[in-house]
């Protein structure tokens, strides 16, 4: 062939030869391969896009729930506090007649209860009991710190020893 001229049709054919082979039918195997690899693909990205759907609307269920929760079921209560009893330990009165004055001595003891109404356990620090008489302090007694835990009641125990007698006047007695 080499020393033959080339003709037309011999032509066509090396020309055709190439394109034919690239343009050659593709077997069913190798369809098969790509419109897989074409189709896993997007079906890897869709499944991925229902993965984060489906977990940030199971995060945000969560997040809801939480919330709906504290609101309402832990929404924290104040302390529930009982006096139980008052007792007079000591008292001690006598009359400061040049001054118009009562002197009075007394020993208060007081049991009381805390209830704690929620659903979790607080602690508090150290505070005190006030006694009033006529809007005026006149009896500080220390509580220590403690803890209270949930739904719970602390009996406690307090002892106001107070010399009063500068409160006190005779006219808040009622006797002039």
């Amino acid at each position: 062939m080499s020393g033959l001229p080339m003709t037309s049709h011999d032509k066509m054919d090396k020309t055709a030869a190439p394109m034919l082979a690239s343009n050659a039918p593709k077997t069913n195997a190798a369809m098969e391969t790509q419109s897989a690899a074409n189709g896993g693909k997007k079906r890897r990205k869709r499944n991925r896009k229902i993965c984060i759907c489906v977990t940030l609307l199971i995060i945000l269920l969560i997040f809801i729930t939480l919330l709906v929760l504290a609101l309402t079921l832990f929404k924290p209560k104040r302390p529930i506090t009982t006096v139980d009893s008052i007792s007079i330990e000591r008292l001690r009165a006598s009359i400061d007649a040049v001054n118009l004055k009562v002197i009075l001595n007394l020993t208060l003891h007081v049991d009381l209860t805390l209830k704690n109404p929620n659903r979790v356990g607080f602690s508090f620090g150290s505070s005190s009991a006030l006694l009033n008489y006529g809007g005026q302090l006149i009896g500080e007694a220390p509580f220590p710190a403690s803890q209270i835990e949930p739904e719970k009641t602390l009996p406690m125990s307090v002892t106001i020893g107070e010399k009063i007698s500068h409160w006190i006047y005779v006219k808040d007695m009622n006797i002039i």
